[in-house]
């Protein structure tokens, strides 16, 4: 008997040991300080294995697993900007390296809040696995660009290998139901001879870059965007950080107050087969 008492008292004592920590959990405030540092994805490092190890997906060439039919339902309920920026002032806010699972949904929430629009240069080798984020980006009216397959350095490629890296990204928009892009983003924004001979999309810069990738304090990410913002700006930021997404909720309505936010193709009117470097508006 005493055996049995001594041993569920010892039974007792572990449950409770174990459950301090969630009842410490329990007692954290609502609105407690969050480690930005420790949610954001590291962007200042590649975002892919060395080149050599890049896998390139083995398909054929411009397969649309979804069908033109089930393009063409998205273009039937697409909303687009549709502003004339030779005629209103236009900021466009852009965003790297998605599709992210947690923060572009976040990203596309708050853009819709406010009816604004912003153009995604994704990452092929990200497509597959959220391919409902990419149609959700393109059914709510925004610009897809391609930011190659695997973010390599391009100055350190050949043709052979930039090729692959655009097409590869563009089969993966298809597969995912949209159309393949009419734009490309060179990873870091480096851009080359070979690059800009290879592939035939214009390339778009930025002329506004606040490093949202490095930055902790949303604070200083509010005050960088709108200090250096103005008419024909293109803002570089990155739908992988919970920093972004929050700067965005006062980014947005402040820029507002003055400015359209538009996506890319009706900043600079864009036309399929147009080539070129694009920074901003004049």
């Amino acid at each position: 008997m005493q055996y049995t008492i001594l041993g569920r008292l010892q039974f007792i004592t572990i449950l409770a040991v174990l459950a301090l920590p969630f009842a410490a959990l329990l007692n954290q405030p609502v609105h407690a300080e969050v480690n930005f540092s420790s949610l954001a994805i590291d962007d200042n490092k590649p975002n892919a294995q060395p080149y050599e190890g890049a896998i390139f997906p083995d398909v054929n060439r411009s397969i649309n697993t979804l069908g033109d039919s089930f393009i063409d339902s998205l273009n039937s309920v697409r909303t687009t900007s549709n502003v004339d920026c030779s005629l209103e002032n236009c900021i466009a806010l852009t965003f790297d390296d998605g599709p992210n699972q947690l923060y572009t949904p976040q990203v596309l929430d708050i853009l819709n809040q406010y009816q604004a629009y912003g153009s995604f240069f994704i990452i092929g080798n990200r497509i597959s696995a959220h391919p409902e984020i990419v149609r959700r980006t393109y059914r709510e009216g925004h610009d897809i660009g391609n930011h190659s397959w695997s973010h390599p350095m391009f100055d350190e490629l050949s043709p052979e290998q930039i090729n692959n890296e655009y097409v590869s990204t563009q089969e993966a928009m298809v597969r995912a139901g949209v159309p393949a892009s009419t734009m490309f983003r060179p990873p870091y924004g480096i851009h080359t001879a070979a690059s800009l001979s290879t592939i035939p999309t214009p390339q778009m810069l930025w002329n506004v870059d606040p490093r949202d990738w490095n930055e902790k304090s949303v604070d200083s990410l509010v005050q960088h965007v709108l200090q250096e913002s103005h008419r024909g700006s293109v803002v570089v930021m990155h739908d992988t950080s919970i920093v972004t997404t929050e700067a965005l909720k006062r980014i947005i309505p402040e820029l507002q107050k003055n400015y359209k936010l538009v996506t890319l193709s009706d900043m600079f009117d864009l036309e399929p087969g147009d080539r070129g470097l694009y920074y901003g508006l004049q």
